[in-house]
C-alpha cells in the first residue's frame, strides 16, 4: 500500500505503507478491545483445520501410490496454510505498527459508524499526482479512550486489497484504539495525519452513496464491493 506519506512501515502480506503508526501495540489490551479479532480466529481455525485435513489425505494418497491425488491434496493443504500465515498478520499487533495510518471521524453515535478516508492508489506513480482519495463508513461497538460525539477525530489503521488497475478495490480500518489505552499515542498519531485530510474528510457529506462497508471514490463517486 503506497502513497500514504511519512515513514515507511514494514512489509505486510505483500504490501507496504509509506505512514505507520508509532504505537506501542498492548496485546492484552488488542484482545479485549479488537472487534475483528474474532472474525479473523474463526477464519484462521477454519483454514487450519481444512489445511491439516487435507494435508493428511495427500500423505494417505501418497502412501498408497497416488501420486497426482496426492499432490493436489498436498497443493491445496499449503494454500490453507498459506492462508493461516496472511490472516495471522493480519490479525496481529503487527497490523497496527505496519498497516496504513488513516484518518476517521464519528457521523453516527447510536449505532456508532465512521466515516474513513484513505489513498487506494497502488500505482508505481508519483503519490502526489495520482493519489485517489476514497471514503467508507464502517460500524464498531466501542470507542475506547474515545468520547463518542459527533466529529470525534479517530486515527486508524488500513489494511488493503484486491488491486486492480492501479487501485486497491478494498480497505479494512481499525481504530488505534483498539490495540492501546495510551491516549497522548492516540493524540499523537491523530496530528501525524495531515490537516488537509481531516479537512477533506469533514466535508464529505454524502452519506447515502456510502452504504456501510462500500468504498466510495471521491472524485468520482462510484462504489465498489469489499
Amino acid at each position: 500500500m503506497d502513497n500514504q506519506n511519512e515513514t515507511t512501515g514494514k512489509p505486510l502480506n505483500f504490501s507496504q505503507a509509506t505512514r505507520t503508526s508509532d504505537i506501542t501495540v498492548d496485546t492484552t489490551w488488542m484482545k479485549q478491545h479488537d472487534e475483528q479479532r474474532p472474525q479473523f480466529m474463526k477464519l484462521i481455525w477454519q483454514r487450519l483445520v481444512f489445511g491439516l485435513v487435507v494435508g493428511g489425505a495427500a500423505v494417505a494418497l501418497y502412501a498408497y501410490g497416488h501420486w497426482i491425488f496426492g499432490s493436489v491434496a498436498a497443493l491445496l493443504a499449503l494454500f490453507a496454510l498459506a492462508l493461516v500465515f496472511l490472516l495471522h498478520n493480519a490479525s496481529g499487533g503487527a497490523a497496527y505498527t505496519s498497516g496504513a495510518l488513516v484518518p476517521a471521524i464519528v457521523v453516527r453515535t447510536a449505532p456508532i459508524e465512521l466515516l474513513v478516508l484513505a489513498n487506494v492508489d497502488c500505482s508505481e506513480e508519483d503519490a502526489d499526482l495520482d493519489a485517489q482519495w476514497a471514503y467508507k463508513r464502517f460500524s464498531v461497538k466501542r470507542l475506547p479512550v474515545h468520547r463518542v460525539e459527533l466529529g470525534e477525530r479517530v486515527p486508524c489503521i488500513a489494511l488493503f486489497g484486491g488491486a486492480q488497475d492501479g487501485r486497491w478495490t478494498r480497505f479494512d480500518p481499525r481504530p488505534l484504539c483498539w490495540a492501546t489505552s495510551d491516549a497522548a499515542a492516540i493524540r499523537r498519531n491523530t496530528a501525524r495525519i495531515d490537516d488537509s485530510e481531516w479537512d477533506m474528510l469533514s466535508h464529505i457529506t454524502d452519506d447515502t452513496t456510502a452504504a456501510n462497508g462500500d468504498i466510495v471514490l471521491l472524485d468520482t463517486d462510484k462504489s465498489t464491493d469489499p
